[in-house]
């Protein structure tokens, strides 16, 4: 007889880090059924090429939303970790469904920001393990995603799904996913570095933040994906919500130090004038607030999962991480 197929519907296919997600399941999966939330004509002729089958609509088109989440097994959402709306809707499609349906949400280590003025303080130097309970329990319900966590934990404790929630810290590398292949952080660095007309930073830039290369981060979302199936079929039994969550955390760099590390690299390529890396007010740049920040945390769970991670360090993919960027200013 043939296996039977798992239904997966998939929010973000087109980003960076869902189609990273969505590229490793055709590639390993192939009894799954994929189904993407797809807003543009150019992006559903895409993923049909790939045999996703595809759902025409935007983020805030919920009852779309809720629906696809009814007809799946499993949902991932990669797509915004602050839409409380969107998150709603793909709780009550799957908490309507006979069986307990699967959801594994991005959430990211910006939950644990803290000191916005480019400085490591001896507040912003507590490393978070999400191995530790109590350390996952005491995140502030005001951080950024928190509230979002907070309601998929609730339908987790209820019973209504299966929840697990994996947070990235600073995602690095290029992407093998359909549709954007960079990241956030590290391309907004390059790119006020351009606009300075030298690379920059905040305050000291002495504030720490962890980091993962896409493929590293990939293979962690398919060990929780073998862990909840595990879960679904009966082998292995149901953690608490608060121990389904996941950190993607492997190295960690300083800020500062990547800006200065940028200057002699965006200088070979012509794009500053100065490779030396100056300190400027979080104010001068917009969306640079988490370059400002602290956030660190350690993946002693994803570890204890079995993640392993090989991928090259943040600092020697910066030149390959340059030239992407500038590819997408030409």
């Amino acid at each position: 007889m043939p296996a039977t197929s798992t239904n997966v519907f998939i929010l973000g296919a087109t980003g960076y880090i869902g189609g990273a997600i969505l590229t490793e399941l055709l590639r390993t999966s192939a009894n799954f059924t994929i189904t993407a939330l797809v807003r543009k004509n150019s992006d559903i002729e895409l993923l049909e090429k790939l045999g996703v089958k595809t759902i025409q609509g935007s983020f805030s088109d919920v009852n779309k939303i809720e629906r696809a989440s009814k007809e799946a097994d499993i949902v991932y959402n990669a797509a915004d970790a602050d839409d409380m709306e969107l998150t709603q809707a793909v709780l009550r499609g799957l908490k309507s469904k006979k069986e307990r349906g699967v959801l594994i949400q991005t959430s990211g280590t910006g939950l644990l920001s803290d000191n916005y003025n480019g400085e490591l303080t001896p507040e912003g130097s507590k490393i978070w393990n999400d191995n530790d309970i109590n350390d996952i329990k005491g995140i502030p319900s005001t951080q950024p995603h928190r509230n979002v966590d907070l309601e998929i934990f609730g339908a987790h404790e209820r019973e209504e799904i299966d929840a697990y929630i994996i947070a990235p810290s600073c995602i690095y590398g290029t992407g093998d996913g359909p549709g954007n292949k960079i990241s956030q952080q590290v391309p907004r660095l390059i790119r006020a570095a351009i606009q300075f007309k030298q690379p920059v930073y905040v305050g000291k830039g002495t504030n720490l933040w962890n980091n993962v290369h896409i493929t590293d981060l990939v293979q962690l979302y398919t060990l929780v994906l073998n862990l909840a199936l595990s879960v679904r079929a009966g082998e292995t039994s149901r953690p608490e919500a608060f121990a389904n969550f996941y950190f993607g955390s492997v190295g960690e760099h300083a800020w500062g130090d990547i800006a200065k590390r940028l200057g002699p690299i965006l200088l070979k390529r012509g794009k500053v004038e100065k490779a030396e890396a100056r300190s400027i007010n979080a104010g001068e740049v917009e969306n640079f607030s988490a370059l400002t920040t602290n956030s660190r945390s350690v993946a002693e769970r994803s570890r204890k999962l079995g993640w392993t991670t090989v991928a090259k360090s943040l600092e020697e993919t910066l030149e390959e991480d340059v030239d992407v960027v500038l590819a997408t200013l030409k």
